[in-house]
């Protein structure tokens, strides 16, 4: 691997430290406030994320959030945690990878382009025992079932509505990190005899 500088070079030997590196690549964290550029490292253990040091890309109208782009310059998961992985849109573009761990956090990948996805969740196929993975072609059955279990507990009410709606938006490729694919609720009408309603 070449560096341009110093900077790349140390980041690098931080993320091998400790574990033998399968491969690397260029991504983007995509979180609500803003894309934040850098490098993914996967080895036979930990997924880790590095920024390149470049500020962070904003969505408009966010406000700066420093603490939290600390925070996500230098992730590291142990791909043991790692419940749930999905494949998702970044810019409606087939190019993103949501992981979800079964304490309820997510990172949003982005990658350059969708052969590197692919590269990253057969790597992590292999290396994790998934709860769930998106729709595969072989899983199809399984997220039918999925499905239909979802619905029949809600029929049952062991979900509330808020519960059962939030599960169909992740099941319909919806993430709290990327604005553009926010979960949707409906709005919910409790007037109905006016002729106007001030929603």
């Amino acid at each position: 691997v070449a560096f341009e500088d110093e900077a790349a070079a140390e980041a690098e030997a931080v993320a091998l430290e400790g574990d033998s590196q399968v491969f690397s690549l260029e991504a983007d964290l995509v979180r609500p406030h803003g894309l934040l550029p850098g490098r993914l490292y996967l080895s036979d253990s930990k997924l880790r994320f590095i920024s390149s040091g470049e500020a962070p890309s904003r969505v408009a109208g966010a406000p700066a959030c420093s603490e939290q782009v600390a925070r996500d310059a230098a992730l590291s998961w142990p791909l043991s945690s790692v419940a749930q992985m999905q494949r998702r849109r970044y810019l409606m573009v087939h190019t993103a990878l949501e992981l979800l761990d079964d304490d309820g956090d997510s990172i949003l990948l982005n990658f350059r382009t969708k052969r590197s996805r692919t590269q990253v969740r057969s790597w992590i196929k292999r290396k994790c025992s998934l709860t769930y993975r998106d729709r595969d072609r072989s899983a199809r059955t399984a997220f039918g079932k999925m499905l239909s279990e979802l619905q029949e507990a809600w029929q049952r009410r062991e979900l509330s509505n808020f519960d059962y709606l939030m599960k169909l938006n992740e099941m319909a490729g919806r993430s709290y990190n990327d604005l553009n694919q926010y979960p949707v609720l409906p709005w919910v009408l409790s007037d109905y005899a006016s002729p106007t309603l001030n929603l």
